[in-house]
């Protein structure tokens, strides 16, 4: 759940960089540890891992990192 909550706080605050990579982080650890008979995080840790790497590319695009033509 966690996951999915700083992939919420990305769309708002994206300029704050260590957000968006804890969105991943936390995410890919949810899906990872995540039981095959229990259902009800990993739609939270697959929004929260789609919504931290959008706002990971778009940070690194906002600050120069990735310049697109």
């Amino acid at each position: 759940m966690a996951g999915f909550v700083f992939g919420l706080l990305s769309v708002f605050a994206y300029q704050i960089g260590i957000l968006p990579i804890l969105a991943v982080i936390l995410s890919v650890i949810g899906l990872a540890t995540h039981r095959s008979d229990e259902r009800s995080g990993q739609w939270m840790a697959a929004v929260g891992l789609i919504l931290g790497l959008l706002y990971t590319f778009m940070y690194l695009v906002y600050y120069g990192h990735i310049v697109l033509p």
